[in-house]
């Protein structure tokens, strides 16, 4: 698996670019557990430097020839410059070790489709002809990719496509940390977890928005001027307007940064989980030369691991861990997490993986050894015990058999069982346990069974779009207390905190804004969705 990001130029006045430069940035890639820099099609061909630091430190290099996000003329005289431009640049660094690949540019293949040409990125003749001949003639044992992103097999599915997920690589931007779940958002459009839903095949750009570091932020900005336009962290960071409506600019460098750090940490994770599928992933990007925004100008080095004046930002050390040769991982999923364990070196990686609950700190927050100790001894004063199977499993190792929630698949016996050896290593007067199946992340079935006297009574089950899942347990335990309270009979019981929970559902925030009767109407088999007046 490639782990690496994009380079772009160190300064926007290139002369300025010094060796050194070089040696710092290249020395915190190496460190920062990159095996791969791209370098831009927007930027330069970089200095012979660059590539002999490369070559030391074992760093490959994906190299973009000087073209990006447009639409080159097709005219015999530009044809005929850019061959005698790819001539001089394959004559001068073939020769390198780290170069592993040539790319023709730079998202020129989707500019056909921003310019509403889509299928012409094809008949390019600049990439497709000009640069792919000049590559198999002077440098014919490296691999030549004629855009990037690009799908370079026009015969597999998705090769009508340069953005396909299917072949080739990939540029995705999905920037937002809004889920969006409130009116007059986006609905989760931009919502960075949303690449839970993508499968590339190799990642070669995306990021996230950020302020500098704080130093790095005053010495740019040396009058301490407000950002001249806001609007762009708002729209990707909502909750950064009220601080930046105080004038709390420091909080805003802090979050922007947790947000590019964390989100990142997330994608690249997410794309180690799909090893053997996904072959690599270069964020966006390593270093930055000044502001992302010429036309705002409002700070410096925004979607950068190490800014403009060299100083490593949170990102670089999140990025480190996450490219970290070995790393275990919780990937989320529908209904819960994945554990996957990622392991870049040659030798076998064998142990216990052991799940804990820490402070930031370090410290210990809780085990499921020292829940099986507490429980078991509060137990012993409990008469009524409103579980999951999932609760009963962990803390006392007693499981539904022939269950599996994130398929959807529950047996009742199973929990029977539960139930009755709960009641039987504790003397409980009744046991009552939601029964949730998994459809996907936002529809589940839901019911549950309450055991008491001997005897199992079920719920009926109902299909729950959830708008907002907090609250969902706490309902079903107080439509629980208050049934028992008003003495019903256990199957009115149980679809009374059944119907109550499922209604929670559909509720944002963490109260369940029903009556009693909207909830006996729905227990009562009231499943119209017509609304009572």
């Amino acid at each position: 698996f490639l782990r690496g990001a994009n380079w772009v130029p160190i300064n926007t006045v290139y002369t300025d670019i010094t060796r050194r430069d070089y040696e710092i940035l290249l020395h915190d890639a190496a460190h920062g557990n990159l095996s791969m820099l791209r370098i831009w099609g927007g930027g330069i061909y970089e200095d012979p430097a660059f590539f002999e630091l490369c070559d030391q430190h074992g760093i490959l290099v994906w190299s973009d020839f000087m073209l990006a996000c447009g639409i080159y003329p097709q005219t015999e005289a530009f044809l005929s410059a850019m061959a005698q431009e790819a001539d001089e640049v394959l004559k001068t660094y073939r020769n390198c070790t780290s170069i592993a690949l040539w790319s023709g540019d730079n998202e020129n293949g989707q500019a056909y489709g921003w310019a509403g040409r889509p299928y012409e990125f094809e008949s390019d003749r600049i990439s497709n002809q000009v640069l792919k001949e000049a590559c198999a003639r002077l440098d014919p044992r490296r691999y030549y990719l004629p855009t990037s992103p690009a799908s370079p097999d026009p015969d597999f599915r998705g090769g009508d496509n340069p953005s396909s997920p299917y072949q080739g690589d990939l540029h995705l931007y999905i920037m937002s940390g809004d889920p969006g779940v409130t009116a007059n958002r986006d609905y989760g459009k931009e919502y960075y977890k949303r690449v839970l839903g993508f499968r590339p095949r190799f990642m070669s750009e995306f990021g996230f928005i950020s302020l500098p570091e704080k130093d790095s932020y005053y010495r740019f900005n040396v009058r301490r001027e407000p950002l001249r336009n806001p609007s762009e962290i708002i729209r990707f960071l909502p909750s950064t307007k009220q601080m930046l409506d105080e004038g709390r600019i420091e909080d805003v460098i802090h979050y922007s940064q947790l947000f590019n750090s964390m989100a990142l940490k997330f994608w690249i994770e997410h794309f180690r989980s799909l090893k053997g599928v996904c072959a690599g992933s270069l964020y966006w990007k390593f270093n930055d030369p000044l502001a992302d925004c010429p036309d705002v100008w409002m700070y410096p080095s925004h979607m950068c691991a190490v800014d403009m004046y060299l100083r490593p930002k949170m990102t670089y050390y999140y990025t480190r861990r996450a490219y970290d040769d070995v790393l275990v991982m919780l990937e989320e999923e529908s209904g819960g997490w994945q554990a996957v364990v990622c392991n870049e070196t040659d030798r076998p990686i064998v142990g216990t993986l052991r799940i804990e609950h820490r402070t930031f700190h370090g410290d210990l927050l809780w085990s499921r050894e020292q829940a099986r100790t507490a429980m078991t001894e509060l137990c012993r004063y409990v008469d009524v015990c409103i579980s999951n199977e999932e609760d009963a499993s962990d803390v006392f190792g007693i499981s539904a058999k022939n269950t599996d929630v994130t398929a959807g698949k529950l047996d009742y016996e199973g929990y029977r069982s539960v139930a009755e050896q709960l009641t039987a290593r504790f003397g409980f007067k009744a046991v009552a346990i939601t029964l949730r199946g998994s459809i996907s992340a936002s529809d589940n079935d839901w019911a549950g069974m309450l055991y008491t006297g001997g005897e199992c009574y079920f719920s009926k089950k109902y299909r729950v779009h959830i708008v907002d899942r907090v609250g969902g347990g706490d309902s079903f335990g107080a439509g629980l207390i208050y049934a028992m309270r008003e003495r019903m009979d256990p199957q009115d019981a149980i679809e009374f905190a059944v119907a109550a929970s499922a209604l929670k559902h559909s509720i944002e925030g963490d109260f369940n804004r029903v009556t009693v009767d909207e909830v006996k109407k729905l227990a009562a088999g009231d499943g119209s969705g017509r609304v009572q007046r």
